[in-house]
C-alpha cells in the first residue's frame, strides 16, 4: 500500500483535511511530521533532522500532537518520534527510503491500511512524490485571496518574529507562492487527488464520497460533521484594497483558470 501523503499551499486547509483523512478508522496520517522530507538520506542523518525539526518547533511549548487530533506538549511528541525512530533503525538498508517510512509508521499504527503525513511543504516536490509510485498524494488547493488573508493574518500572530516568515510576509511573496504551488498540482493533476477547500467545506459529504472512491475506504466513517463553511471569503474583511489588488494582478489569470470568480 503506498504512503499517504496530505499537501497543498500552506494555510490551504491541510489541517482540517489531516484531521478529517486521520480520524477514520482505516487511515493514520501524522501531522507535519516531515519523515517523509528527507528519505534517501542516511539513518543519522534523518533521525538528526526530524528531531531537530520537532524541538524547533516545539520550543514555544504546547504544539499539534503528531498523531492524535489535539495540543499536546513536546515530550509527548519525542515519545512518539522515539519509537518512529526505533523501528527505523531497525530497517536492513542504511539509507531511510519509502519502504523503511511505511513499516516503521505500520509498526505505530497496527491495522491501518492507510499511513502516512501531512505537510505543507510536500508541494515543493510534488512532481517526486506523484511520479514515485510509492505515495498516493491528496493534495488540497483554496481561492488565494483567502490563503492571502490567513497566511498574512498568521505572520501577524502566532508566527509574529519567527524568521521563517520572510519568504511570504507580503500578499505579492504569498500570491506568487500560491501560483506556483497551483501550477505543481496541475503539472501532477492525473497523479494526485485533488481537494478543493471551498467544496470541502460546501459539500463535505460529496468530497467524503470521493476521498472514498480514492482511497477505497467507507466514506461513511468520516466524520464531515466537523466541517463548516464560516472559512470561506474572509479576504473580503481582512484584506485592504491595495493588497487585494496586488494578489489579484498576481493570481488572477490562475484564479479565473480554477473557477474562482
Amino acid at each position: 500500500m503506498p504512503l499517504l501523503l496530505v499537501t497543498g499551499h500552506q494555510r490551504s486547509g491541510t489541517t482540517i483535511l489531516r484531521i478529517l483523512l486521520n480520524s477514520h478508522p482505516e487511515i493514520a496520517v501524522t501531522h507535519e511530521f516531515a519523515n517523509l522530507k528527507h528519505l534517501g538520506r542516511s539513518r543519522a542523518f534523518y533521525s538528526a533532522y526530524i528531531l531537530r525539526q520537532t524541538v524547533a518547533i516545539g520550543r514555544k511549548g504546547l504544539r499539534f500532537n503528531l498523531f492524535r487530533n489535539e495540543f499536546t506538549p513536546l515530550w509527548k511528541n519525542l515519545l512518539f518520534i522515539g519509537s518512529y525512530l526505533r523501528r527505523i533503525q531497525r530497517t536492513p538498508s542504511r539509507r531511510v527510503g519509502f519502504a523503511g517510512a511505511e513499516s516503521a509508521l505500520h509498526g505505530l499504527f497496527p491495522g491501518r491500511r492507510w499511513v502516512g503525513d501531512k505537510f505543507p511543504d510536500y508541494i515543493w516536490s510534488l512532481k517526486y512524490f506523484a511520479g514515485s509510485g510509492k505515495t498516493t498524494c491528496v493534495v488540497i488547493y483554496r481561492d488565494a485571496r483567502d490563503v492571502v488573508n490567513s497566511t498574512l493574518e498568521n505572520v501577524r500572530t502566532v508566527w509574529k518574529n519567527r524568521s521563517f516568515v520572510r519568504a511570504f510576509d507580503t500578499p505579492e511573496k504569498v500570491a506568487v507562492r500560491w501560483v506556483k504551488s497551483i501550477e505543481l498540482m496541475e503539472a501532477c493533476a492525473e497523479k494526485i487527488v485533488p481537494v478543493r477547500y471551498e467544496r470541502l467545506m460546501s459539500e463535505p459529504g460529496a468530497v467524503a464520497e470521493d476521498l472514498g472512491r480514492a482511497l477505497d475506504v467507507d466514506p461513511a466513517c468520516f466524520p464531515v460533521h466537523i466541517l463548516h463553511r464560516s472559512s470561506i471569503g474572509k479576504h473580503r474583511a481582512g484584506l485592504d484594497p491595495q493588497s487585494l489588488a496586488a494578489v489579484e494582478e498576481i493570481a488572477g489569470e490562475t484564479l479565473a483558470r480554477l473557477g474562482y470568480s
